[in-house]
């Protein structure tokens, strides 16, 4: 009994332990643990990135940090550490993601970095230098962070989960736990100081641990291919801690150009190509403030080290069918728009503009078919095919095109060049025809049959089946069409049959021809004559005639009969 409530009070205690941990931090490299002496803080990884970045900057730079050199280390420690009353502890922002397309996913780490920068020079600025040291430290810690395959994957990344951080953390960790180290073999300064904002700098870090441009050897290679063994892997780690290092040593550079008593000002020139005196509204915009085409080019003067934001119109407006399409920008950016770090040697940006013009397609009438291309913005230059698609029943015509390159003809595809804004219509001819009878009349006694001819024929547009029918018919009176139904042109033979005791008379028969959701129309006049007396008993006649013959001959045998027997 007393070992069974032991082992449930075991379970107990260990599952309380394990719920009181966080869920989903990152902890990165080590600082050797947390320091409960600021003064004299515990060394390791975090530490040796940060102390060595120091070793490529000018003295003027760095003594203000050499000076508070242990605040600085222990720095460092804070972004893990939430139990010292400055501690921050916000594990779960230690990671940068990039999607597999190579697309920002999630800059948590960066903005994290930025913030502790901006925070040590608005303390500089105002006379705390230990306290600005102490944040420089801090942010060395989530740049630095970027270098660990393992902040760069995760579950909801496309590279999934990491099976090997806190291994691969405490085998560098030995390797960097004091200055000199058996790691410093991989440091290397690249021989430049450039200007790097933090949060840019992290987002370069974490990129090539993601993707590793040079090589191949991805965040997940890393993970898959894990061996201190293997002088592949081991060099590795050792690019990405020497990049980690290297661009802390820009971004302190930067830090020391931001807040120097006699910041070095240099002038960057914003200039537009491609844009005519018809552009209009604003073309470019810098830290929030728009500018004409007319105030281009445009140079600014600014401290080097600051950053500063600009954003190029993708589509400036030149009038009626007629616009200017951002294509292209190069000097200090390639892109549209973004923020820049200036240079101490200045420099420029200029974006290259296209010229477009509208191509409007029409057809008429309207409902008559379909014109290609769509109707859209294109290159100026640019040779496009139209062509034209009639719906049935119609019939194309020509094209009438208005603007520099249009067409105007009777070819139905042809090749146009966009030199204008163009109007390019395409002219349709819709479905017609006419139905007409020969003779138009007639006359017949009742009993008789009249035949007359129809003439169906196309008028206009493209031919569709038209069917004949008759209304108005007298009683008696019966009509065929041979043929029924046909394209236009084509004749009909129109047979009338006259029953015997159709009633005398004039009557107007209306023939219909229908197709196209049309229907055209002719009349035949139809005169049944009333039968004579004689006319009306020809039977009977016939028959008295033929019955008195055969009496006459009746008689005839029998007189020559009697007078040969004399």
């Amino acid at each position: 009994m007393e070992k069974s409530l032991f082992k449930v009070l075991s379970l107990i205690i260990l599952g309380f332990l394990l719920a009181s941990r966080p869920l989903c931090s990152s902890y990165g490299w080590s600082n050797g643990g947390y320091s409960d002496d600021p003064s004299s803080p515990k060394y390791g990884t975090h530490d040796w990135i940060a102390q060595h970045a120091l070793d490529w900057l000018p003295d003027e730079e760095k003594s203000f940090i050499v000076s508070n050199l242990a605040t600085y280390l222990y720095g460092t420690e804070l972004p893990d550490n939430n139990r010292a009353p400055d501690g921050i502890g916000d594990t779960r922002m230690h990671h940068v993601y990039y999607r597999a397309d190579r697309s920002l996913q999630d800059d948590a780490s960066a903005k994290r970095a930025q913030e502790e920068f901006e925070l040590a020079v608005s303390l500089y600025l105002s006379g705390d230098v230990s306290g600005a040291v102490k944040r420089l430290g801090a942010m060395t810690h989530y740049v630095s962070d970027m270098a660990v395959f393992a902040h760069v994957m995760g579950s909801l990344t496309d590279w999934g989960s990491e099976e090997h951080h806190s291994d691969y953390e405490d085998y560098v960790n030995r390797k960097t736990s004091s200055y000199s180290s058996e790691f410093n073999v991989f440091l290397s300064f690249d021989g430049t100081l450039d200007t790097v904002s933090a949060y840019d700098a992290t987002l370069k870090l974490a990129f090539d641990t993601t993707f590793d441009a040079d090589a191949g050897l991805t965040c997940v290679w890393m993970d898959r291919n894990y061996d201190w063994s293997n002088p592949v892997f081991r060099k590795r780690c050792g690019e990405s801690l020497n990049l980690a290092v290297n661009l802390l040593t820009d971004v302190l550079h930067t830090f020391y150009l931001r807040v120097s008593p006699h910041p070095l000002t240099v002038k960057i020139a914003f200039s537009a190509n491609g844009l005519e005196n018809d552009a209009s509204g604003t073309v470019l915009i810098v830290d929030g403030v728009g500018y004409s085409y007319t105030c281009l080019p445009r140079s600014f003067t600014w401290e080097a080290g600051s950053t500063h934001t600009f954003e190029w119109t993708s589509n400036v407006d030149a009038g009626d069918g007629k616009r200017y399409v951002w294509s292209s920008t190069h000097g200090l950016s390639t892109r549209r728009n973004g923020s820049i770090m200036v240079q101490p040697d200045g420099g420029f940006i200029s974006a290259n503009y296209c010229t477009e013009y509208f191509l409007t397609m029409l057809v008429n009438p309207s409902g008559g078919g379909s014109a290609s291309p769509c109707s859209g913005w294109y290159r100026a230059g640019s040779l496009l095919q139209i062509n034209v698609t009639t719906a049935p029943g119609y019939r194309f015509v020509n094209w009438t095109g208005l603007g520099a390159g249009s067409y105007t003809g009777s070819s139905r595809s042809v090749f146009i060049t966009v030199n204008s804004p163009i109007l390019q219509t395409a002219n349709l001819e819709a479905f017609d025809f006419t139905v007409s009878i020969l003779p138009g009349n007639g006359t017949a006694l009742a009993g008789e049959t009249l035949t007359a001819t129809v003439n169906v024929m196309l008028s206009s547009g493209s031919p569709l089946v038209v069917s004949l029918s008759a209304s108005t018919l007298p009683n008696g009176v019966s009509i065929t069409f041979t043929p029924e139904s046909q394209n236009p042109p084509f004749t009909s033979e129109l047979k009338i049959k006259i029953a015997s005791g159709t009633p005398a008379g004039t009557y107007a028969i209306n023939i219909f021809g229908q197709g196209g959701n049309l229907t055209r129309a002719a009349t035949y006049v139809l005169t049944v004559k009333a039968s004579s007396l004689l006319e009306s008993n020809t039977g009977i006649i016939v028959s008295i005639i033929i019955v008195s013959l055969i009496i006459i001959l009746m008689l005839a045998r029998k007189f020559l009969a009697k007078h040969s027997t004399r």
